[in-house]
């Protein structure tokens, strides 16, 4: 069987789709080849994957999406776990379906090659300044935002962990672009809760704050749990800061003040 089996679907546009192998033959070709990393992608989280991917098997119905040149835009870290997998085990042998998206135009949506970095700052941008209030990037509130996107599907999932293991990056700022217009307000909240404190929101930690708003909305309630929490940018983890989260939507539950 070849490296790469490609397909073509006119119903779609003439979307490409096809099939990786992955097996102790093709492995060393598709890290040089292939793998390409376009996100900040955690040894942690390809171990999560690594663990996930040897106790459920693979799940097909999450292609990967590469980009003309067959690199990886979205699914670095599945294919890089399931590469760790074969090289440790030679036996083993991976079927990875994927989507191929072109590079810019009209046509390059998020169906096609996947939600980008710069499609979500973009949500965090072109705010009216005002003299001596600090927003920071909107690089910093995507990767934040990127975060409290991971807080909000542990409903769905359980815990932290079964999340990270689960879902994949697209499928998070898919949800992010979705809900734009919640995560624009979010931020803004933010803002003016870390200015209110004496915080610039680059010193903390505020995904959580993000989740808190997205789920229950900028109130008066909610605004006031948040200012009971505040995370500064050292001293936690993403799991600490999952907690808090849960700890907040209890009592914004409870309607508590």
């Amino acid at each position: 069987m070849p490296l790469i089996r490609n397909y073509k679907i006119p119903q779609w546009g003439d979307v490409r789709v096809g099939t990786l192998e992955v097996n102790i033959n093709t492995v060393a070709q598709i890290k040089s080849d292939v793998l390409q990393q376009a996100q900040a992608t955690t040894e942690q989280h390809i171990e999560h994957l690594k663990a996930s991917i040897l106790e459920n098997g693979y799940n097909g119905a999450h292609p990967i999406i590469l980009n003309e040149d067959y690199r990886t835009v979205d699914g670095y870290g599945r294919l890089k776990a399931i590469c760790l997998i074969v090289e440790r085990d030679t036996s083993m042998r991976f079927i990875v379906p994927f989507i191929v998206g072109v590079a810019m135009g009209k046509d390059f949506n998020g169906a096609s090659r996947g939600v980008m970095k710069k499609d979500l700052e973009r949500i965090f941008s072109g705010f009216e300044k005002h003299r001596g209030f600090q927003r920071g990037t909107a690089e910093r509130a995507r990767e934040q935002a990127e975060e409290a996107a991971e807080f909000l599907e542990i409903r769905k999932y359980g815990t932290h962990t079964r999340v990270k293991s689960m879902t994949t990056e697209q499928q998070l700022k898919g949800r992010i672009q979705k809900y734009e217009k919640k995560y624009r307000a979010a931020f803004n909240a933010v803002c003016q809760i870390a200015n209110e404190l004496g915080y610039h929101p680059e010193s903390i930690k505020f995904s959580h704050w993000l989740a808190l708003f997205c789920r229950f909305n900028v109130t008066d309630t909610t605004k006031h749990i948040a200012r009971s929490f505040v995370i500064e940018n050292n001293g936690s983890t993403e799991n600490q800061r999952a907690k808090i989260f849960q700890e907040m939507s209890t009592k914004a539950e409870l309607g508590a003040i």
